[in-house]
């Protein structure tokens, strides 16, 4: 057995075996760094309040990675014509760490506010950096209204990092109307992800929030 590989290894020339030293470094390289390096993408959103107040958040996940093919639905004039179909290996990536969240005007690019993370193992804790872990979902804080305020809200900001009750500012401090902004998250100073939020007062004169790619990650009615 072993003369047999060793006769292989034999016939090989040079070249050969250089350049498969360096696809072999190449693919260990995009195995290691690219294919389980931490991504974050928006998967939903949650809310939450108290008597006086209601507080919206986006939903962020570390997704898993994947190796293999992935046809994503084909949907043609509101008829299904194929699911989506994958077909590999999933892959967890590595924990997205130190990772901080800004919220920005957009048409300024001013900074709005710095923001707070929830996370699911710990609901009553308010953090401005978290780790997130593979496959981790955590709620990113974005905007709170009052029902003494209807058509005005505020960026969530706790009292403190234990308590759920934001600081509510003065009623000049809120905002008002309709608005555009995007929010800005970096792990470890790198940018790892970007998605705009529009507040938007509408002819029933509520306010409606939503965000992610042209309004499709999620929203709600305040």
């Amino acid at each position: 057995m072993w003369e047999g590989v060793e006769g292989f290894f034999s016939s090989l020339d040079p070249l050969s075996l250089i350049l498969g030293g360096v696809v072999g470094a190449i693919f260990s390289t995009w195995m290691t760094f690219y294919v389980t390096r931490p991504v974050l993408k928006l998967v939903g959103s949650s809310g939450g309040g108290g008597p006086s107040y209601k507080c919206s958040a986006a939903r962020i996940m570390n997704v898993s990675g994947f190796i293999g093919i992935r046809i994503r639905e084909t949907v043609i004039f509101g008829w299904s014509v194929h699911n989506q179909f994958e077909s590999g290996l999933s892959l967890d990536r590595q924990p997205a760490r130190q990772c901080q969240a800004t919220l920005f005007d957009k048409k300024s690019s001013s900074v709005a506010a710095p923001l707070f993370w929830r996370l699911a193992k710990n609901p009553n804790e308010y953090l401005s950096v978290v780790d997130i872990g593979p496959n981790e979902q955590v709620d990113l804080m974005l905007f709170c209204g009052t029902g003494n305020q209807p058509k005005k809200y505020f960026p969530f900001r706790p009292k403190n990092k234990n308590c759920n009750d934001p600081i509510i500012p003065e009623e000049d401090a809120q905002i008002e109307g309709t608005n555009e902004f995007y929010v800005e998250i970096r792990c470890q100073g790198r940018k790892m992800m970007r998605f705009d939020v529009r507040m938007e007062k509408r002819m029933d004169g509520r306010l409606y929030m939503h965000y992610g790619s042209k309004g499709r990650g999620g929203g709600g009615t305040f």
